[in-house]
């Protein structure tokens, strides 16, 4: 188990969303952690075709958090971004379903007018997200070798199971208060 601690201060739109997806049960259905790297692990993408698709409405755009440090494009909001670098434990959503924690810090992770982070692992960095397996790389870092968002997304968690079958899941997700 990981846990993490969702700040609406700093990102309300994504908490909104984030528990919208626990609330509906969103990560019971089996979530790959399909990008794990030094910097961040990657999770949050699900098959997009079955019929019907009690997610769908969770995957339509919305209107994201601005990073708290400097919403906008000008040079100054880029050096108040960068004043605020993500370090190990920041959980964000990236957009739609997909998060990132971060597992090693970045100086160019959270500088973007978009990167709101939305809580922070309280609970199992080293335990549990340290110990993801990343055997396989990921087709994002490794030119196209290991698990796929793509993939998942056309053909569910199959082609995981039977092509890489040491990649870690999320099973249950709830929301503590």
């Amino acid at each position: 188990e990981f846990e993490v601690e969702l700040n609406p201060e700093l990102a309300p739109k994504s908490v909104q969303q984030l528990l919208r997806m626990v609330r509906v049960g969103y990560f019971n259905q089996g979530i790959a952690f399909f990008r794990v790297n030094q910097w961040i692990t990657q999770f949050g993408v699900d098959h997009h075709g079955r019929k019907p698709d009690p997610f769908k409405m969770l995957r339509k755009p919305f209107d994201q958090d601005r990073n708290p440090y400097g919403p906008g494009k000008s040079k100054d909001d880029l050096r108040k971004r960068k004043a605020h670098p993500w370090k190990r434990g920041t959980f964000a959503l990236i957009g739609g379903t997909q998060m990132i924690i971060v597992r090693k810090a970045n100086p160019q992770m959270g500088t973007n007018e978009l990167d709101a982070p939305a809580g922070t692992v309280v609970r199992g960095m080293e335990e549990v997200i340290d110990q993801l397996d990343h055997s396989y790389g990921n087709a994002v870092d490794s030119n196209g070798k290991g698990p796929d968002q793509v993939r998942i997304m056309n053909e569910g968690n199959e082609h995981i199971h039977r092509e890489f079958p040491k990649t870690d899941f999320i099973q249950k997700c709830w929301e503590v208060s």
